[in-house]
């Protein structure tokens, strides 16, 4: 299953939602995450 999070601050700032989408990588989704850049440095994870 393809799961999409989006979220509205930089992903690097919540590990609840990194510890989430690892928990559904390991059970077998694929996770996209998109998170709003407020900085303009933008990482891909």
């Amino acid at each position: 299953m393809n799961i999409h999070m989006t979220l509205s601050n930089p992903f690097t700032h919540d590990p609840r939602v990194y510890n989430e989408a690892k928990s559904l990588v390991k059970a077998g989704h694929e996770v996209t995450v998109i998170a709003w850049d407020r900085n303009g440095i933008s990482r891909r994870i």
